[in-house]
């Protein structure tokens, strides 16, 4: 049976309250970045571009520096890489939007440990990797948007500390499937969550549990179980 659950409460306020705890360790950032995570940057530049829109993201001798990339933010202080921000400003109806990047999200992101915001909202990937889960300091994650399909990773109940999760797609024929629903009830620090056109029919949702923070919440067009 196709149910339809929309509930939204504070979502606003809180959204914008994560975004500005996690942005606040970046800015405008001129130290040089981490050999071993820029590296790993220009491994991901693989993923589809039809914009061009990784072209800063190079190793040639005057713009070495990740931390000065299209998208990427460093730590003011120990030069990590902390936050990613591809979230496009096309609309999903428009021509621009194939222009956005796309694929597979590469592996090679997993060294990027420090890692606390990720937003890939409005471009072209197809799934959620499972390594996901591997982003322990991950605190805000936007994949919405997505021509997303396929099984949601239970390692997203890795992460604790995240406390805004964004998987609605971008269209009603992009349908994800979620095996079990433990791995919600794990995001123990979570505040905003939104979902769309999940398919729950194999997951018991006797496990499916909300955590305290959680203050904004919106799930529409899912199949439950019957």
């Amino acid at each position: 049976m196709l149910v339809a659950v929309l509930l939204l409460l504070l979502a606003t306020a809180h959204v914008a309250a994560v975004a500005g705890e996690d942005s606040s360790s970046g800015g405008n950032h001129h130290g040089q970045c981490i050999e071993k995570e820029k590296e790993a940057l220009l491994r991901f530049k693989g993923v589809v571009d039809p914009g061009n829109i990784l072209s800063s993201w190079t190793n040639d001798r005057t713009n070495q520096n990740c931390c000065t990339w299209r998208g990427v933010t460093c730590d003011n202080q120990t030069n990590h890489v902390v936050e990613i921000d591809f979230s496009t400003v096309y609309d999903d109806n428009t021509d621009g939007h194939d222009y956005a990047i796309g694929g597979e999200i590469g592996s090679s992101l997993v060294e990027l440990q420090y890692l606390n915001y990720l937003d890939f909202s409005g471009n072209n990937f197809s799934r959620i990797p499972m390594f996901i889960g591997s982003f322990e300091n991950l605190v805000y994650l936007d994949l919405s948007r997505n021509p997303i399909s396929g099984t949601i990773p239970p390692q997203l109940g890795n992460l604790t500390k995240l406390q805004f999760l964004d998987l609605s797609s971008s269209s009603d024929h992009d349908q994800m499937i979620a095996d079990n629903s433990e791995w919600f009830s794990r995001l123990t620090s979570l505040r905003s969550f939104r979902l769309t056109n999940a398919n729950f029919t194999k997951a018991g949702l006797q496990s499916f549990k909300v955590a305290p923070s959680l203050s904004g919440l919106e799930v529409s067009g899912c199949l439950l179980p019957k």
